[in-house]
């Protein structure tokens, strides 16, 4: 069964391991698809296009408006990117030092200080095959998924 009736995966972030929501894209997807919209239609003119603008009266200048907008987009590209880039991970192939650095992102979600990547990789590409790597990667991933959405929310 084909990821929604017009794309094999979303058209965002290449994905097919979150549900299709609309418009080509995943549920992740589409909601920072949608806050873009969002912000690129703030006015100052009209207060009900200023969803998710900050309330504080200090904030209500163009110039304010222009460096919130900037920063909140770059935040959501960046954040598009990461999920392609990890999806595209996700099916490639996984070396020591990238399983080495999930580790260390489980490792700093779960408030340890360990640090995998140091060294650490070389250690992995000796003691696994390339298939177990890809195995643990994409348990860490989904660990890494799952500890975000709980902590931020997303």
């Amino acid at each position: 069964m084909p990821w929604s009736p017009h794309s094999e995966s979303c058209r965002q972030c290449t994905t097919t391991r979150f549900k299709h929501k609309a418009k080509g894209l995943c549920v992740r997807c589409y909601r920072l698809v949608q806050q873009t919209q969002v912000i690129q239609h703030w006015d100052l003119l009209d207060r009900t296009t200023l969803k998710g603008y900050p309330k504080d009266s200090a904030m209500w200048t163009q110039q304010s408006l222009e460096w919130t907008r900037k920063q909140r987009l770059e935040s959501i590209q960046s954040r598009l990117s990461h999920y392609r880039y990890r999806e595209e991970t996700l099916r490639g192939e996984v070396d020591g030092h990238l399983l080495a650095c999930q580790f260390d992102r489980v490792a700093e979600l779960a408030g340890s200080k360990a640090c995998f990547s140091r060294g650490g990789s070389n250690r992995f590409d000796w003691d696994y095959t390339p298939e177990q790597k890809k195995k643990l990667f994409s348990i860490l991933n989904e660990i890494e998924e799952t500890s975000s959405r709980k902590i931020f929310g997303r």
